[in-house]
């Protein structure tokens, strides 16, 4: 699965978690705005329902865009 969104100068820190993985934490702050970024990319690890928890860290103003994602079977 790829999650895509927008980084920037008004990105902040995020946290994602597969299942009940371990949170992996990420920047979407760049110096330039650019949309249908890359935020992240993972396998399911096995066939079946699973659950992606995406959280923004927000600190003042900053700010979190998800365009969408794109989700594959297990090969």
């Amino acid at each position: 699965m790829e999650l895509y969104g927008a980084v920037g100068p008004s990105g902040g820190l995020y946290t994602v978690q597969l299942d009940n993985g371990v949170s992996r934490t990420f920047n979407a702050s760049r110096g330039k705005f650019s949309p249908r970024t890359l935020l992240y990319q993972d396998s399911w690890p096995t066939p079946g329902n699973h659950i992606l928890r995406i959280s923004n860290s927000p600190f003042s103003a900053q700010t979190l865009g998800i365009d969408y994602a794109v989700v594959w079977e297990p090969s």
